[in-house]
């Protein structure tokens, strides 16, 4: 399954959807072409900085504090 927005490929529609809800630019595509896009942003206790998904924000947890 191809991404409408950046094309790549992905195997499933799940991780298809995931990729559109989640990376950061193929999120800005869809914003400039002026596509809804449901994402949530998680953010950093300490330095406010935005990620997208939970596993990123404990990631960043580790290098941040």
């Amino acid at each position: 399954m191809e991404c409408l927005y950046c094309k790549k490929v992905y195997s499933s529609q799940y991780t298809l959807s995931n990729h559109q809800k989640t990376t950061r630019a193929c999120i800005s595509i869809q914003k400039q072409l002026g596509v809804t896009v449901e994402t949530k942003l998680f953010e950093c206790i300490y330095c406010k900085k935005d990620v997208t998904t939970k596993v990123q924000l404990k990631n960043h947890y580790l290098i941040c504090k």
